[in-house]
C-alpha cells in the first residue's frame, strides 16, 4: 500500500470514528423488511454527543474566521482607496456580502453545538427573513416557490439573530423533504392577541401581544398520529437518513423565548406551523449590521512589532498599520518576535 493511500485510509477511519461518536442509534433490524419500513417512521432513538460537536464546530468556525477576516478587511482597504463613482465598488460589496453571511452562518454552527449563553437583542422578524432570502432560494429546490406574506409595519422579538436564522432554515429544509415534487413555501408575519380562547395555548403561556411567525408548505402533509412527535429531538421519519435535530432545535428556540407553536397539517393537505413569540419593544438597539466608519489614529513612525502564526492575518495586519503610518515588523512566532 502506498503511502498516500494509507494517509486516505487513516483519514476515513478516523472521520468515521468521529461520526460514530456523534451519533449513535439503536439498530432494531432483525431482517424483517416491512418491520425495519414500519420502524422508520416512529422514533429513532439518537445520542448525540454535544460536547463532541461542539469542539468540530470552533475548530471549523476558526479556520474559516482566518479566511474570512482577511477578506472582509482587504474588501476595506481597496474600498477606502476608491472613487465614491468608482463601478467596482458594487462588485466589492457584493463580496462583502458573501463573506458577511458567511461569518454568520459559522455563528449559527457554534451555537447550535456549543451551550452559550447570549443576550437576546429586540430585532425586527421581517428584516431577518428578508436578509435569509437569497440563501433560501440557494438552500430549496427550483421547482420551490418562496412567498413571503410579511405584516406592513416591523414586528419586535426579543430573540438573537443566529436563533431566527436557524428557525428558518430548518423549517425551509423541513418544508423540502416535504415537496418531493416541487410546490409553495410560504413565511408569513403578523401581530396577534392571544388570549384564553387561542388554540394550541399553553397554560403556562400568558394571554397578550404576540408575533405570529408562519411556515406553510404545500407537501403530502403529516399523518396524524405523528403530529405531536415531530418537535421531539431524535424524532425522525427520514430512518438512517436523518437525525431529528433540525425541528427539535426550533422547539428549544421558540420555548426558551417563551413562546409555543401549533401544526395543522394531514395527509395530503401540506402543512402549517404557527410559531408565538411574545412581542419585544423596539428600544433603539444599535443595528446590528457592520460599518465601514473607523475613527482609526494614525501614527507617526512608531515601531510595532506583529506575531501570528497565520500568514494571511499577519500580512493583513502589516498592511493596514503600514497605511497609517507606522513603521512594522512582522515575526511568524514568539521566538522570532523576541530576536527582534
Amino acid at each position: 500500500m502506498s503511502k498516500d493511500s494509507e494517509k486516505t485510509l487513516k483519514k476515513e477511519l478516523k472521520m468515521e470514528q468521529i461520526r460514530s461518536s456523534i451519533f449513535s442509534r439503536e439498530d432494531n433490524y432483525d431482517g424483517d423488511l416491512e418491520g425495519a419500513e414500519k420502524q422508520s417512521q416512529k422514533v429513532v432513538p439518537v445520542k448525540i454527543d454535544y460536547e463532541v460537536l461542539g469542539i468540530l464546530a470552533g475548530s471549523v468556525v476558526h479556520d474559516l474566521k482566518n479566511v474570512l477576516s482577511p477578506l472582509l478587511s482587504y474588501c476595506e482597504l481597496v474600498m477606502s482607496e476608491l472613487e465614491d463613482n468608482d463601478i467596482l465598488l458594487d462588485d466589492l460589496e457584493q463580496i462583502m456580502d458573501a463573506a458577511q453571511h458567511a461569518n454568520e452562518l459559522s455563528k449559527e454552527l457554534l451555537s447550535m453545538y456549543r451551550k452559550e449563553k447570549c443576550d437576546p437583542v429586540s430585532i425586527d422578524v421581517n428584516s431577518v427573513i428578508l436578509e435569509n432570502t437569497r440563501l433560501l432560494k440557494r438552500v430549496l429546490k427550483e421547482n420551490i416557490v418562496v412567498d413571503l406574506k410579511l405584516s406592513d409595519v416591523p414586528v419586535y422579538i426579543s430573540v438573537e439573530h443566529v436563533k431566527i436564522n436557524q428557525i428558518i432554515l430548518n423549517m425551509a429544509v423541513n418544508a423540502m423533504d416535504a415537496m418531493r415534487n416541487g410546490g409553495s413555501f410560504v413565511i408569513g408575519t403578523s401581530k396577534v392577541i392571544v388570549d384564553e380562547f387561542t388554540a394550541g395555548r399553553p397554560d403556562k403561556i400568558h394571554p397578550g401581544e404576540y408575533v405570529l411567525l408562519s411556515f406553510k408548505d404545500s407537501g403530502a402533509g403529516i399523518p396524524d398520529e405523528i403530529v405531536s412527535d415531530i418537535f421531539e429531538m431524535g424524532f425522525t421519519t427520514k430512518g438512517e437518513n436523518g437525525n431529528g435535530i433540525g425541528l427539535g432545535t426550533v422547539k428549544n428556540i421558540i420555548e426558551n423565548a417563551g413562546g409555543f407553536f401549533t401544526v395543522i397539517s394531514g395527509p395530503s393537505r401540506g402543512a402549517l406551523f404557527n410559531i408565538y413569540f411574545p412581542t419585544a419593544e423596539n428600544r433603539g438597539q444599535k443595528s446590528q449590521e457592520s460599518t465601514n466608519e473607523h475613527n482609526i489614529k494614525c501614527g507617526n513612525g512608531e515601531v510595532v512589532l506583529v506575531v501570528d502564526d497565520d500568514d494571511s492575518s499577519r500580512r493583513l495586519a502589516v498592511r493596514i498599520l503600514d497605511k497609517y503610518g507606522y513603521d512594522v515588523f512582522e515575526a511568524a512566532d514568539a521566538q522570532r518576535g523576541l530576536d527582534f
